[in-house]
Formats: structure tokens, C-alpha cells, sequence
């Protein structure tokens, strides 16, 4: 597997954001930026999915991808995709969530249609997934990323979590909350 992560980024493709070290004290915070859709606009991304025959996180990729070639003008595309990460039978049957995070890596192509993207997506997620044993710490190390101003390949993660469910288990209700964590505040 590091073979395959090592030879997919031989070449480290520029940030698609300005690297913290750059940038002043007051600015340099993690940031991030969440939201939440309504039912309607989760329909129709989900819709749009279905059209395409892709899945939401693709669709998210494909769009991502194609807002950060434009606006920043980027050919080369890296971006986070979390992950499930309950491989074997034992991790399945064990309590709480294993996760994380690959880097996906696209090339964008000019005159490509949207499809045309989604299916390369598609075809590299295959890929990709084939090779999760090598941690991305080992591949942030061999690529001697902190020796560039960079802590990890990619500084954008695109994370879809429908988190609009509501438990009730007898007389106990609960409740779904989103917590996260931004080591930046």
C-alpha cells in the first residue's frame, strides 16, 4: 500500500489554501465551514446523485473539485474523504466508530463534462479504497511535508453526515447532536 499512496502523489500538488504558517497570528486559526440543508435541498442532492449514478459524496467531490479549478485555478485537486474504517469482523463487532481519513487526489481535465468527472471519481475511489492499510501519517511523513510548510496533503475535507434522526427507546428519548472540535478557537 505505501508503494501506491507514494507513486499517486510523487508530485505533492500546491495547497488549496494558504498554509497556516503564512499567515498572520490573528488569521491563523483552523477554520471550517459547515451547514445544514433543508429536507428539500438534501432531496435534491441526493436526486441529482441518483441522476448522475454517483454517491453524494462523489457528487460533493466532483463539485468541490471543479469550485477550487476555477476559483483558484488548480489543475491538481487533494481533498479529504472520511471513511469507515471496520475492516475486519472483530472491528465489527466492536462499539463506538473506527474512522479516517484518506487524501483524494484528481487531475482536473479541461472539456471534461460533469459525468465524465463523476465516473473518474468513481474509478479512483475504487482504487484508493483497495490500499487503506498504509496510515496517512506515514505517507505525510515520507513526502517530508513539514519540510514544505505543510502538516498533511490535504488542508480541505468534504464530509456528508445525515444526522437527522431521533432515537426512541421506551421511555428514554434521545436525541442527535453534531459536536465537533476546532483545534483553532
Amino acid at each position: 500500500d505505501a508503494a501506491y499512496w507514494k507513486s499517486k502523489f510523487d508530485e505533492v500538488p500546491q495547497a488549496l489554501l494558504q498554509p497556516i504558517a503564512q499567515m498572520s497570528p490573528k488569521v491563523a486559526v483552523g477554520q471550517r465551514l459547515s451547514f445544514q440543508l433543508s429536507s428539500q435541498q438534501r432531496k435534491t442532492i441526493e436526486d441529482t446523485a441518483q441522476q448522475a449514478t454517483c454517491s453524494v459524496q462523489q457528487l460533493l467531490l466532483a463539485a468541490t473539485s471543479i469550485y477550487f479549478s476555477r476559483v483558484e485555478k488548480r489543475e491538481a485537486i487533494v481533498i479529504g474523504v472520511p471513511l469507515h474504517k471496520r475492516s475486519g469482523r472483530q472491528e465489527k463487532q466492536t462499539a463506538g466508530m473506527i474512522s479516517g481519513v484518506i487524501p483524494f487526489k484528481t487531475q482536473m481535465q479541461k472539456g471534461e463534462s460533469l459525468q465524465e468527472l463523476i465516473n473518474r471519481i468513481k474509478q479512483q475511489q475504487r482504487q484508493d479504497y483497495r490500499h487503506l492499510s498504509y496510515p496517512i501519517s506515514h505517507l505525510n511523513r515520507s513526502l517530508n511535508l513539514m519540510a514544505k510548510g505543510r502538516q498533511q496533503l490535504f488542508d480541505v475535507n468534504v464530509i456528508f453526515d445525515l444526522l437527522d434522526f431521533h432515537y426512541n427507546l421506551g421511555e428514554v428519548e434521545n436525541n442527535s447532536r453534531q459536536l465537533t472540535v476546532n483545534d483553532g478557537e
